[in-house]
């Protein structure tokens, strides 16, 4: 256990620091970038990537996680994986380019075409990857992973704002990501130092493709309902709207999916190890779920509080239409944050066919709740959005916590304390940065006034103090890793 969790805290804490600088990365160049392009570039290419981005998991198979959870994995069963996920990351690169001139005429845009065509690279590129990240995993060998996660953004954004001062279009996004994912393939191959051997029949490959496939049926409904607000946008609003949806989502929901990929590297080895020891198991999961909330959804409830100023002062005076946008967004990523731990539980115990029945369930619901909401705007896709992301959280505790004996109640009275401890603060700064003029000192008087109450809210409630030493214990003990 004291080995298990070391090893854990190291990974994390080389994990949370790699992708503290990736997210800064990402922000930089965010940042940077809508200034030098307009609204409707990044609309275009975010028009396609919600449409084509589900062939990076469709190439993946699932196979990836069915390595990492694999209790025994030999030689031959991970070449043969390698070359089943490689295979169909070509088969759809080639979808994607038969398919450009459909999705050009569902958004009714002829430039999605060349666009399609370019990204469609991307897909082949991660198939031959997909096996290397996962042996990194399986063997925890964090440090080299947050590397392969950190290095390739850094590099794609230092592209994509030369190209930019040069050609300022839609191209200089599409590079960027042809760029990332390039990068990432080198650097995994380089780091795993494995070379896949040519495929031949095995036993023991029958549950690890049953396990990947109920994971791709899981993942594949999720992406397409958490994808539909973006697909309603381009075709309801065109690629202004979707460029302003886009931005907001990039600042807010896809930083957290970063996170949610790192951690879950880190807890899906470390919880397969446990799944036969309930009570460990248990420890683990919900103290991993609180380490994340702790950190991250005191940042989103200032960032609801500040939203007005922050805009502005984050990417321009004519981004100030993605304000309410961007804070239906923080809530929502808030509640996504907490269900990352129902997700680790489906990796780590295999109940990956669980998880494809929680989002057969749930993606109706994202598809309703983004249709009503599209009827009051962009706004109002966002609110949809939020209404789903919290169906979906309360339906997979209540399946999870009956099918795979998971801790449901605890997760969510673990998420909910943390939730409301920033309640008061977010308030009382929101009211502190609206009594005061100019947008500088506007944020910095809600963030100065969200500290301290946030603050004086954790020393003064006993709950939350308890959730606060927890944190802080492991925070120490990451120091020690």
């Amino acid at each position: 256990m004291t080995s298990l969790g070391g090893t854990a805290a190291r990974g994390a804490s080389i994990t949370m620091a790699g992708q503290l600088v990736r997210l800064l990365a990402r922000l930089v160049t965010l940042v940077v970038l809508a200034r030098m392009l307009d609204a409707a570039d990044f609309g275009l290419v975010a028009m396609v990537t919600a449409i084509v981005g589900i062939g990076e998991l469709i190439g993946d198979l699932g196979l990836s996680n069915a390595a990492i959870q694999s209790k025994d994995l030999s030689t031959q069963q991970r070449s043969n994986l390698f070359w089943i996920s490689a295979s169909i990351g070509l088969v759809v690169a080639g979808a994607a380019i038969a398919g450009a001139p459909l999705i050009a005429a569902v958004y009714g845009e002829p430039l999605l075409v060349g666009i399609t065509i370019a990204l469609s690279s991307t897909f082949l590129l991660s198939g031959i990857s997909a096996q290397h990240k996962a042996s990194l995993a399986r063997g925890l060998r964090f440090r080299a992973l947050a590397i392969v996660e950190t290095l390739p953004p850094i590099i794609g954004g230092v592209v994509a704002i030369m190209l930019a001062s040069v050609y300022d279009n839609y191209w200089v996004l599409i590079a960027q990501q042809i760029a990332q994912v390039a990068i990432a393939t080198v650097l995994a191959w380089c780091f795993a130092r494995w070379m896949p051997r040519l495929p031949r029949r095995t036993s023991g490959m029958r549950p690890l493709i049953t396990y990947g496939l109920h994971l791709l049926g899981a993942q594949t409904i999720a992406y397409a309902s958490r994808n539909i607000d973006t697909i309603v946008t381009g075709v309801r609003f065109g690629a202004v709207a979707t460029g302003q949806y886009s931005r907001a989502f990039e600042l807010v929901i896809n930083p957290l999916n970063q996170l949610n990929a790192p951690s879950t590297r880190v807890a899906t080895p470390v919880l397969s190890k446990l799944q036969d020891d309930t009570a460990r198991y248990n420890l683990f999961l919900l103290r991993g779920q609180k380490i994340m909330l702790v950190v991250v959804a005191p940042v989103l409830a200032c960032a609801i509080a500040v939203a007005d100023p922050l805009i502005v002062v984050a990417l321009g005076e004519r981004w100030s239409a993605v304000t309410p946008i961007f804070q239906f967004l923080c809530v929502a990523g808030a509640i996504r944050l907490a269900a990352y731990a129902t997700y680790w539980i489906a990796l780590s115990k295999g109940v990956t066919k669980l998880s494809l029945y929680v989002n057969l369930v749930s993606a109706p619901a994202f598809l309703i709740c983004i249709l009503i909401g599209s009827s009051w705007g962009v706004v109002g896709i966002a609110g949809g959005f939020t209404a789903a992301t919290l169906v979906t959280w309360i339906v997979s505790l209540i399946w999870y916590g009956r099918a795979a004996e998971a801790p449901a109640r605890d997760l969510f009275l673990g998420a909910a304390r943390v939730f409301f401890a920033t309640v008061p603060a977010a308030v009382l700064a929101w009211f502190a940065s609206a009594a005061v003029d100019g947008t500088v000192l506007q944020m910095l008087s809600g963030v100065a006034v969200f500290l301290f109450v946030y603050v004086l809210t954790a020393i003064l409630v006993p709950i939350v103090r308890k959730d606060y030493a927890e944190a802080v214990s492991t925070a120490k003990l990451f120091g020690r890793r």
